[in-house]
């Protein structure tokens, strides 16, 4: 019998005697497991192993796959192209069995370019792979190293070669294109050192580390796109090179440069002086403090001592530096004249009883001043205040180089004292006098005698003298 539901069957059994027996038996038809093998599915031929999932029953019986390049337990491989059908057969407790098939369709994989590698600075901040790489097929993902979101940030890696990987698909259908992403480092620069310069100098500066150079500002510089340029700044400036190594790389650096003002001099005003060899020193420059001052020229000490040697005009100039090491200068014109020169005069006596002196035929007349004992600055003399002697006047005329001095003497003669005697006489007889007078005789050249009676006079030394009266006189002698 083959029912196809439980049935129970009645048989009835007659032997050989005529009897009877009637027995059932129950036939339990048990239904066939419900079998699913899952979608039809669709992988690409790379020997990636597909498990396969999604059929049932799993649980109360065995199953088991059959088919090409599938294991008993459902797992895939791939291994050509077409159209493969694979069966899942499952026997349950009752020892039912059914089963199912699904169709694997094998394709070949996409062919996936990620694009050329890539070489970058570290400085660079973020590169869009997508844009940058434009990889086929689109639709991929990107992943590795300083990869977030498909974009690539070099600045949060060190230097080095890094693998990034373009993803398209899944599973069996999984490809991968690798590029590699070079992070170069940008160029170590060497550059001067900050400095200071003093207004008008220049300095060159030096760079190194690339092979492009490019220096701003681009003024006060010789030229902003070599290494080692020329700069002269006018004012403090920070001068900054941008250096481009062999992997177009850059990187910049600065250097700061003060500058410092120069020294504010000032020679002084232009002088007049005379040739004559007296040293002139100069004053009124400045500065004369912080710093190192020196004076250059004809005939002029390093300390600003002038001595003329020769009439014309002299350029002289002050040369100063300060504690920055800054120099400036001035200049001042010494115009050098012949002196006028000064003549005091023939020389000159007088007695020491004498009236003052006024002196004159000297030259000039006028501009110049007198010195020396008993005279003063006009030229007049006291004989009565120097008493006897030979005395040195001198006649002074200008000043500082232009002065000229010459000199007289001036003897003052010692008057003489006179002094005589006499003889008393008699009416009748003549009166002798004798000259007693100082200085000796030989000193004294004139003798005047007056007797007193207001007639008799006489001229020479030792007279006598005849009175004709009887009386008493007041003799005078004046020598």
């Amino acid at each position: 019998a083959s029912p196809a539901i439980t049935t129970t069957y009645s048989v009835t059994v007659t032997d050989v005697n005529g009897c009877e027996n009637t027995e059932d038996v129950t036939i339990t038809v048990n239904p066939l497991p419900v079998v699913e093998a899952g979608l039809d599915i669709s992988v690409c031929n790379q020997p990636i192993q597909e498990t396969l999932t999604g059929y049932s029953p799993i649980v109360g019986g065995v199953g088991i796959w059959t088919g090409p390049n599938v294991t008993t337990a459902g797992v895939y491989t791939p291994s050509g192209v077409g159209s493969f059908t694979l069966t899942y057969t499952f026997t349950d407790v009752n020892t039912c069995v059914d089963f199912d098939t699904l169709q694997v369709i094998v394709v070949d994989p996409a062919v996936v370019d990620a694009g050329p590698d890539i070489s970058v600075c570290i400085s660079v901040d973020s590169i869009d792979l997508f844009s940058n790489q434009n990889p086929t097929p689109l639709g991929g993902t990107w992943s590795g190293s300083g990869v977030i979101d498909s974009v690539f940030t070099p600045s949060i890696l060190s230097a080095g070669n890094y693998e990034v990987y373009y993803t398209i698909g899944s599973g069996t259908c999984l490809v991968i294109d690798t590029i590699t992403v070079t992070i170069n480092s940008l160029p170590s620069i060497t550059i001067t050192t900050d400095a200071e310069i003093c207004f008008g100098d220049s300095l060159q500066l030096s760079a190194s580390g690339g092979l492009d150079y490019y220096w701003t500002p681009s003024v006060f510089i010789s030229n902003d796109t070599i290494s080692n340029p020329f700069v002269f700044p006018i004012s403090n400036s920070s001068y900054t090179v941008e250096v481009t190594d062999g992997n177009l790389c850059i990187n910049t650096d600065s250097v700061f440069i003060i500058v410092n003002p120069l020294p504010i001099v000032d020679a002084g005003l232009d002088i007049i002086l005379c040739n004559q060899p007296i040293q002139e020193i100069l004053t009124g420059y400045s500065p004369t403090t912080n710093g190192t001052g020196a004076w250059t020229g004809l005939n002029v000490s390093s300390t600003g001592v002038f001595t003329p040697n020769g009439v014309g005009s002299f350029t002289l100039t002050y040369t100063f530096t300060d504690g920055n090491t800054c120099v400036n200068f001035n200049t001042l014109v010494v115009t050098v004249l012949p002196p006028t020169l000064a003549n005091a005069g023939p020389d000159l006596q007088a007695c020491d009883n004498d009236s003052n002196v006024l002196i004159s035929n000297f030259f000039p007349t006028s501009g110049g001043t007198w010195n020396g004992i008993g005279v003063d600055t006009a030229g007049l003399f006291s004989p009565t205040f120097t008493g006897p002697g030979i005395f040195d006047l001198i006649y002074c005329i200008g000043e500082g180089t232009c002065l000229n001095c010459d000199t007289m003497q001036f003897t003052v003669l010692q008057s003489p004292t006179a002094s005589f005697t006499y003889n008393e006489t008699c009416i009748g007889d003549s009166t002798f006098f004798l000259d007693l007078s100082s200085p000796n005789v030989g000193n004294l050249v004139s003798w005047d005698w007056e007797f007193g009676d207001n007639s008799g006079i006489s001229s020479i030394q030792n007279p006598s003298y005849f009175y004709g009266t009887e009386d008493t006189f007041d003799v005078t002698l004046t020598i």
